[in-house]
């Protein structure tokens, strides 16, 4: 038989889509830059709630100059303020951040957190974008929740709804 494709095309095929979206770290590596040591993060975005196929990679300096990234990191993943944070302390964190497209140095449309956000503050700028968290029209309604490991989604001024989860589905 010979080779066909499917036509169903697949929406978390490409980039990450703009907006607020719910992250996890998938991997994270201590690595050596020009500029002095850094953690590479490989995330995982879930806009509506479902993960992503991309993944988007970010860097924290230990730069002070770009510390306040990683301070924005560290308040959207609920870290304490006292510690401290290595390689491992970062894998399987998550939390709220805005995705955003820029041209990268290649001329190419790449994906980038261009903020970590608080849940109180991607809260605010779903309903000042008059958005869902998924970066459009939510038809479930969801709003930023607090974080729970349970399928249950919060929705604003109305009875919480259980939804059925599968691989693909949040883990939030």
């Amino acid at each position: 038989m010979p080779l066909q494709f499917n036509m169903k095309r697949d929406p978390s095929a490409g980039l990450v889509p703009e907006g607020v979206h719910r992250f996890v770290v998938d991997k994270a590596e201590e690595k050596n830059g020009e500029k002095g040591p850094y953690i590479s993060l490989h995330i995982k975005a879930y806009p509506g709630g479902v993960k992503h196929n991309a993944t988007v990679f970010e860097s924290l300096s230990a730069s002070e100059g770009a510390r306040f990234k990683v301070d924005q990191f560290f308040d959207a993943v609920g870290a304490p303020t006292e510690g401290a944070a290595g390689e491992a302390w970062f894998k399987g964190r998550s939390g709220w951040a805005r995705f955003k497209h820029i041209v990268n140095r290649d001329g190419d449309l790449q994906a980038v957190v261009a903020r970590y956000l608080t849940d109180e503050q991607a809260e605010k700028a779903v309903e000042k974008e008059g958005m869902s968290a998924g970066g459009g029209v939510d038809p479930m309604g969801a709003a930023p929740a607090a974080r729970s490991a349970d399928p249950v989604r919060k929705t604003s001024g109305k009875k919480a709804a259980v939804t059925e989860m599968d691989n693909d589905a949040s883990p939030f």
